[in-house]
């Protein structure tokens, strides 16, 4: 059975304390790219209804690093993985696994 897209209610955060205070004040899923609920909408299998945007947190993105640490944040794309010179470096292997994973255009969403 499919779930009607009209079930579905969705709020954007715009910052990571908005999106933990939505969280916290109502049960919802955090979805950023949305694939896994495409999918499940098209299945039939979507169990959640109440969704919480987390695409536009921009606290959420990027990567850093400091000493011998790497911090690569929830909302890093392929992209940005396969195009840094810091994951080139310190984890040539990700960069390298990371390439061929998905086309041009899966590259631009989050992974999890």
């Amino acid at each position: 059975m499919r779930t009607p897209v009209s079930e579905i209610d969705l709020r954007r955060a715009k910052t990571e304390a908005e999106a933990l205070e939505i969280m916290r004040e109502e049960q919802r899923t955090p979805i950023a790219g949305a694939t896994d609920l495409y999918v499940a909408l098209n299945f039939g299998t979507l169990v959640p209804r109440k969704f919480v945007d987390i695409w536009g947190v921009k606290e959420l993105r990027g990567i850093l690093a400091s000493g011998d640490m790497l911090v690569i944040r929830a909302l890093t794309t392929y992209t940005e993985i396969m195009k840094s010179m810091d994951v080139a470096r310190r984890l040539p292997i990700l960069a390298q696994a990371s390439r061929p994973t998905r086309p041009p255009p899966g590259r631009t969403r989050c992974w999890r």
